[in-house]
């Protein structure tokens, strides 16, 4: 099932649940809330599982959108399209606007989640851009720092 399917599903359930609702609705929250938080930790696994085994990228002359849509799982990209945006947002913004941050997005946390160890075309991007402009070592590394960029030595490999 790819995830427009899963949401679309996803989407006629919460429909139809919202329409059988009835007064033990607060009771129903509280068992709720619990479920969630259920369902929240087995997205979570999921996702971390689709990231290990999303294909690497430490290719230096691949740092554009389509390289960034190969690294990025498709159960993340949805998480936060879900979590960023609805159907209204999504006619009012430029979708190719919302598509370019939520991979930004996407791409810090499978950075994060792999402890560096999965370089994206966005981190590898900037570093090497911010040295090519700069030629600044402590710049690339407040980068690294951050989160936003490979490391400094990273980047000597990749000149």
């Amino acid at each position: 099932m790819t995830a427009e399917a899963a949401l679309q599903n996803l989407k006629k359930t919460m429909d139809d649940e919202q329409e059988s609702q009835d007064d033990t609705k607060g009771m129903r929250m509280a068992s709720c809330d619990d479920e969630i938080l259920s369902w929240l930790y087995w997205v979570s696994l999921k996702i971390k599982a689709d990231i290990r085994e999303s294909p690497r990228h430490d290719v230096m002359g691949g740092i554009d959108q389509h390289h960034a849509e190969e690294v990025v799982p498709e159960s993340l990209y949805l998480l936060l399209r879900l979590l960023c945006t609805d159907d209204d947002d999504q006619e009012n913004m430029d979708k190719q606007t919302v598509n370019t941050k939520l991979l930004s997005i996407a791409q810090d946390i499978v950075f994060l989640a792999s402890g560096g160890q999965r370089p994206t075309p966005k981190h590898i991007g900037i570093g090497v851009a911010v040295h090519q402009a700069t030629r600044s070592k402590g710049l690339v590394q407040l980068l690294h720092a951050a989160g936003h960029s490979i490391s400094y030595e990273s980047v000597q490999t990749r000149l």
